[in-house]
């Protein structure tokens, strides 16, 4: 059972950090990109952006379950795994303004402004690699 959860975690983390680069290599390219091209490109940048948020939801959901049921709870956990944890909550929160943008963006029917969209993107993608980056420093380290 562990091990598939720690796959699922993974799978999570590769979903995640790839959508994550994939929007911005799209954010990219809208960025020079005709009207209608630029308009085209954003229901793809959307797809991307609500698999982040189930990714973020796997993820807190199967970290969780492997923190209690083998690495002995919160309290039992190293000073490294809570400065992951500060780039975890710092990803949560720029992957659900990003969504609650997105959402307004479809209700009102006007895009959100790209270079908001872009920093959030890259927020995001910054703090899920450094969360990563902590998580293997306080498991392996």
């Amino acid at each position: 059972m562990r091990d598939a959860l720690v796959i699922l975690h993974y799978l999570a983390f590769a979903l995640g950090i790839g959508g994550g680069v994939a929007s911005l290599m799209i954010g990219a390219a809208q960025a020079t990109a005709e009207p209608p091209v630029k308009l085209a490109m954003g229901p793809v940048r959307r797809r991307l952006a609500f698999s982040a948020g189930g990714a973020v939801a796997v993820l807190w959901l199967t970290g969780l379950w492997l923190v209690y049921g083998w690495r002995g709870g919160l309290a039992a956990q190293a000073p490294l795994f809570w400065i992951k944890m500060v780039f975890v909550a710092t990803l949560t929160g720029f992957v659900a303004v990003l969504l609650t943008r997105i959402l307004r963006a479809l209700k009102g029917g006007t895009p959100p402004p790209l270079p908001l969209l872009n920093t959030l993107v890259t927020g995001a993608t910054a703090s899920a690699a450094l969360a990563v980056l902590f998580g293997v420093l306080s498991f392996h380290g």
